[in-house]
């Protein structure tokens, strides 16, 4: 079929090239774009970059997410913009609450004013991953504790042992591209599968450790689905608790409670002691007590 210049495309190509297009030059401020309810790819006309949260601003009223080639995201509800400036030539992904008109403002306007995050980790080295499907973790600050996290830490997102998605805490809310396989490329799973658990790992920039995080979500599970969002509702660590001269550090984590079926824990002190516990029923009964250590 013909190109039409109120979508957006997406093109898989074996390596970095040009494609031409010849035709008439569209006046943007003249061609508003069609948004559906849902998700779209939709094509930045303008001839020169332009503020994100200027050229939307006719939909931001709408916009759930706005997602860039490199998974990068604007998500008005929470202020995270990680986009910053949108690019001539360029299309992204938005999901919208409902039907509505994009209206561009004239080339000779405007101007790329914001920042893009482009900060790359040191620790979950993606090395460049990028398979053409992503689905979204947002960590909203809300949730993370200042005792957890500290600037520069870094959050791995992992799928059947492999990393599929990595950011870097920076004292605000966190969003994370979480990249789904290829399906083009059978028997070589790059990234997540549809369906796959995953789960994440948070590296200490000061100690230079990798330590579990337990999520919690707001609404389902923590399994790979393509342009799924997904917003945590709380994250925990391992991490023992902060020693003091009268309380050493000590930790002690379980999950899930309540359970009526199998419960993990882990426990960790700060020196060889002997630990006595025991797990009880909700009306107080003792139904297990494993040996002193």
């Amino acid at each position: 079929g013909d190109w039409s210049v109120l979508e957006g495309y997406q093109i898989k190509v074996t390596q970095a090239t040009t494609l031409p297009v010849v035709g008439s030059p569209v006046v943007p401020q003249n061609t508003p774009v069609p948004v559906a309810e849902g998700w779209q790819i939709i094509p930045y006309l303008k001839n020169r970059p332009g503020d994100l949260e200027e050229e939307l601003s006719s939909v931001n009223w709408a916009i759930i997410i706005v997602k860039d080639n490199e998974g990068r995201i604007y998500f008005p509800s929470l202020g995270i913009d990680q986009i910053g400036t949108l690019e001539p030539t360029q299309g992204y992904w938005l999901k919208s609450t409902s039907q509505a008109y994009l209206y561009y403002s004239a080339n000779f306007t405007g101007g790329g004013s914001g920042e893009a995050s482009d900060r790359s980790n040191s620790h979950f080295d993606l090395g460049g991953l990028n398979t053409g499907n992503n689905a979204t973790l947002i960590l909203p600050s809300g949730i993370v504790l200042p005792a957890m996290l500290n600037a520069g830490d870094e959050i791995g997102v992992f799928s059947n042992g492999k990393l599929c998605g990595a950011g870097i805490f920076e004292e605000a809310s966190l969003a994370i591209a979480i990249w789904g396989d290829d399906p083009q490329t059978p028997g070589n799973a790059e990234g997540a599968l549809p369906g796959a658990p995953f789960s994440l790992r948070l590296w200490d920039a000061e100690t230079s450790e990798e330590i579990n995080l337990q999520l919690a979500l707001e609404n389902g599970s923590a399994n790979y689905s393509p342009n799924e969002i997904y917003v945590a509702s709380a994250l925990e660590s391992l991490l023992p608790n902060a020693a003091t001269e009268d309380e050493p550090a000590f930790y002690f984590k379980y999950y899930p409670n309540p359970s009526t079926g199998k419960v993990n824990f882990s426990l960790g002190v700060p020196s060889p002691a002997e630990i006595r516990f025991s797990m009880h029923s909700m009306d107080g009964k003792c139904v297990w007590q494993p040996a002193n250590r």
